[in-house]
């Protein structure tokens, strides 16, 4: 059965909404750039933007990919499966690259490749959701296990790269003048990897490519900025409540949010709307990443020198970097004290008070079933490892350490030790 998708239109209501007026933008533009923007326009209405989208392509995968790699870093790639999206995001970028000056890459590897990203995106998305859910309290505390937990959204904008990928795939180059030439034996030329696919998936599939390649496709790319502009929104509200909208500008993505959303979806039935309202709530976008951009920039380098303040006062995640240094025996800042004392003794007797201090209270004790001293009743069940009548079942949970920290994988003291000859002595604990 074939597809039904109404915001594709035909050729004929292309040309006959086409020679409805001007864009606002295009009479603000200054008169030096005229020729240009309307060369680019026109390439972009004739679906000949092939090179131009792929470079498009390549710095998308390359900002997701370096987001992905940080936010994985974070949860110390705890998982295998962590580190696909970062070689998914890294191929793609590649492949993007060079479908700038090969048209074959272009046609063939970048759809592939594309198509791995959005699906890499989507199972990155159960595991975020099934991450929130093995939380302590799981969905009955949402808002504190969706703040705390992986980012939700986050798998679903590393899919934007992907389906731009897959756009350019189907579009014909700058220099292509002419459409392609029919084969000799009628046939119409097609992707590559269409020929893979089962003949009545391929004839919807065919018919969205010839419009892609023709330029009429408007409709679908308002509904997908629609789309992201939703995934988009709700990252920004999920980074910026964990800093508690400090800055009021924080607001301002979540504001134009609606906006972008309102005018991608008005792109169905108004193409007034498409050529007004969407560039504009587009640009707003734009400029308000780039003025985030700037206030991340700033932020990273004020950030305060974590070895001046108490560590009371540092963030939990600061605090984890400034123990991790001491773990692995490579503390930055106060040496003449180091040189006094040895760096792997001082952890050893922290992690061992810090271990005491812990099981001497009695919640602790419920953990391992302990049922605290006997006085003044006294011990009864002395073989057979029966527990006493007051004590409590040892409690058994799964744990796992949150998002931020530093310390849910197992690491010798002082790091990786090449050297046969040197052991820890002791127990070696990790923090």
């Amino acid at each position: 059965m074939a597809l039904t998708i109404p915001f594709l239109k035909n050729q004929s209501e292309a040309r006959l909404d086409g020679h409805r007026g001007q864009a606002v933008l295009h009479e603000l533009a200054p008169s030096a750039l005229v020729h240009d923007e309307q060369v680019i326009v026109q390439h972009i209405r004739e679906g000949r933007f092939q090179r131009s989208l792929s470079l498009i392509t390549a710095f998308a995968s390359l900002l997701s990919g370096l987001e992905v790699s940080y936010e994985h870093y974070i949860g110390s790639y705890s998982q295998q499966i962590m580190f696909t999206p970062v070689i998914l995001s890294a191929g793609l970028f590649l492949t993007s690259i060079w479908a700038v000056f090969n048209r074959w890459m272009a046609r063939v590897l970048m759809p592939i490749v594309s198509l791995l990203n959005m699906l890499n995106g989507l199972i990155g998305f159960y595991l975020h959701i099934r991450g929130v859910q093995r939380k302590p309290g799981g969905w009955r505390l949402p808002v504190f296990n969706v703040v705390m937990g992986p980012p939700l959204m986050a798998p679903l904008l590393f899919m934007s790269s992907g389906f731009l990928g897959l756009i350019a795939a189907f579009l014909r180059r700058e220099d292509d003048l002419t459409p392609p030439l029919p084969k000799k034996s009628g046939r119409s030329r097609r992707s590559f990897w269409l020929d893979m696919l089962p003949q009545e998936i391929t004839r919807d599939v065919s018919t969205i490519e010839q419009d892609i390649r023709e330029g009429r496709f408007q409709r679908f790319m308002g509904i997908a900025t629609a789309i992201s502009g939703l995934f988009s929104g709700m990252e920004s509200v999920y980074s910026h409540y964990k800093n508690n909208f400090q800055y009021r500008i924080e607001w301002t993505p979540v504001i134009l949010t609606p906006a972008v959303m309102i005018a991608g979806i008005g792109t169905v039935w108004s193409r007034t709307i498409a050529r007004t309202l969407l560039p504009i709530t587009s640009a707003l976008a734009l400029i308000d990443g780039t003025i985030g951009f700037f206030y991340h920039v700033r932020g990273v380098l004020r950030r305060p020198d974590l070895y001046n303040k108490p560590f009371v006062k540092l963030s939990p995640h600061d605090q984890d970097a400034v123990l991790q240094t001491i773990h692995d025996e490579k503390p930055p800042a106060a040496q003449e004290i180091w040189q006094k004392m040895s760096v792997q003794r001082f952890w050893m007797l922290l992690v061992q008070d810090v271990v005491d201090a812990y099981y001497a209270h009695p919640y602790a004790w419920d953990e391992i079933g302990y049922g605290g001293p006997a006085y003044p009743r006294g011990y009864m069940r002395l073989e057979g490892g029966q527990a006493e009548p007051w004590e409590v079942d040892e409690q058994r949970y799964e744990w796992k350490a949150p998002p931020f920290a530093l310390s849910d994988v197992y690491r010798p003291i002082g790091g990786v030790v090449h050297d046969h000859k040197r052991q820890t002595p002791g127990q070696e604990g990790t923090h």
